[in-house]
C-alpha cells in the first residue's frame, strides 16, 4: 500500500518490510516527484542508511558532500551524519531504502503513514 507524504503527494512510500515486532531494519520503496525530497533541511539517527536508485536521479547529500544516484546506484552511509535526499530531475524518480530506525523514529513514521480512517 502507498502512502503519501507532503502537499498533493509528490512523495510517495511503500513500505516492504513486514511487521516484525521491534525490526532490527526496515525497508521503503519511495516515488519521488521532479523538484521533491526529504523535506527541508537535513536530519540524521543513530543507525545506518541504505539508498538504492531504481529510476530516475536522486541527489542525496551527506554532510558537506553530494553524491548524484542514477538507476542502479547505491550508497550506504551512517545515518547519523546530517543528511537529505531529492529529485533533481524532470522525471519522477523512486528508490529502496534500507535502514535501522531508532525506535522513536520508527514509530512517529508509522503513525504519519497509518491509512486514514473515514468518520
Amino acid at each position: 500500500e502507498h502512502h503519501g507524504l507532503g502537499a498533493r503527494r509528490n512523495v510517495r512510500v511503500e513500505r516492504l518490510s513486514g511487521d516484525v515486532f521491534e525490526p532490527a531494519i526496515e525497508m521503503w520503496r519511495v516515488l519521488v516527484q521532479p523538484g521533491y525530497g526529504s523535506g527541508k533541511g537535513s536530519f540524521s539517527f543513530e543507525g545506518e542508511e541504505v539508498l538504492v536508485c531504481e529510476d530516475g536521479t536522486i541527489e542525496v547529500v551527506i554532510g558537506s558532500e553530494t553524491y548524484e544516484l542514477q538507476a542502479g546506484d547505491s550508497l550506504h552511509f551512517k545515518a547519523s551524519l546530517p543528511h537529505a535526499w531529492r529529485n533533481p530531475g524532470d522525471v519522477p524518480a523512486s528508490l529502496t531504502v534500507a535502514c535501522d530506525f531508532p525506535r522513536q523514529f520508527r514509530a512517529a513514521l508509522h503513525r504519519k503513514l497509518r491509512p486514514r480512517r473515514i468518520r
